[in-house]
């Protein structure tokens, strides 16, 4: 009887001790990232741009972005390097990245991933999707 009870103890710490990884595993991811508007704010202006890569169906291009604040509020100077266009639009900064309209595709809503170093900002316009390597 001594016996079983020590298996069932046994199965019992077992158990416990799986559930509390996948418990801390599943948390991991979110911690992990950079989050917050102040966090993304920082991101974004601590960096030299970003270099997006456009994929608007049956065509693509490149921009390159550049982020400034003046006065509390974040501007994005967006320069099309497939025909040397350009634009500044306003930016929103949220907790999981910032938003804009570009100079073509409006609504774009790009997302943060700290652990992607190559491409921490992907997104959708209304006509594109997008992906943004550091400059």
């Amino acid at each position: 009887m001594a016996w079983s009870n020590r298996i069932a103890s046994k199965k019992k710490a077992a158990t416990l001790t799986i559930g509390l990884a996948v418990s801390l595993c599943g948390a991991l991811p979110h911690e992990s990232r950079a989050q917050g508007v102040d966090a993304i704010k920082g991101v974004l202006l601590g960096s030299a741009g970003l270099l997006v890569d456009g994929d608007c169906g049956r065509s693509s291009g490149k921009s390159e972005l550049k982020f400034t604040e003046t006065g509390g509020k974040v501007t994005v100077n967006i320069l099309n390097l497939y025909n040397n266009s350009g634009c500044t639009r306003d930016v929103t900064v949220t907790e999981t990245g910032f938003k804009f309209d570009g100079c073509r595709d409006t609504g774009v809503v790009m997302t943060y991933n700290a652990a992607d170093k190559a491409l921490p900002f992907t997104g959708k316009g209304a006509s594109c999707s997008y992906k943004a390597a550091p400059k």
